[in-house]
């Protein structure tokens, strides 16, 4: 799969999951972005649902999406929420963005589980380098950025379709 011009993504092994197969992905525009959100329709939801829900209600545009393979971050109250924006702040600070809200955030995994903030924080700076080094190549980042998004499946998880345009 080709990016569109202008994107960039990584993936990397933070440790979180026991295959030790990529687990923290990052896809990043140099660019705001106008964006669309399709998310879950069933009562218990992640923070990330609600978190990215209030960012498109905002009507505001993105630069950055982190994603997580191994914990979703799911029933795990308002602690949950708050590793959720810890996890967009880290990611923020690794891409040197000014706000948080740039940042939207997807986590897939084991539900019940405090999200382990340590190793995705200490990771995510190997994931900012990553883009760069991934820049002008078809595959670069982008299988450990497939593999970050899968779970527990033997098949990579399929990126989400994010349908974006650069912001006049």
């Amino acid at each position: 799969m080709r990016l569109p011009q202008g994107f960039e993504v990584s993936g990397v092994t933070a440790g979180i999951k026991e295959s030790g197969r990529s687990d923290l992905g990052l896809l990043y525009s140099p660019f705001p972005l106008a964006w669309a959100l399709v998310s879950t329709t069933n009562l218990v939801k992640a923070p990330c649902v609600s978190r990215n829900r209030a960012r498109y209600s905002a009507g505001t545009s993105v630069r950055a999406i982190v994603v997580n393979s191994g914990n979703a971050n799911c029933a795990n109250g308002e602690k949950g929420t708050w590793d959720n924006e810890d996890l967009a702040g880290a990611a923020a600070a690794a891409l040197a963005l000014d706000k948080v809200q740039d940042v939207l955030t997807a986590s897939t995994g084991v539900i019940g589980q405090r999200l382990p903030l340590e190793p995705l924080a200490a990771a995510m700076p190997r994931a900012a380098q990553a883009l760069a080094a991934a820049r002008g190549q078809e595959r670069g980042g982008h299988h450990g950025h497939r593999t970050a998004l899968s779970s527990w499946s033997a098949r990579p998880g399929r990126a989400p379709v994010i349908a974006a345009m650069m912001s006049s």
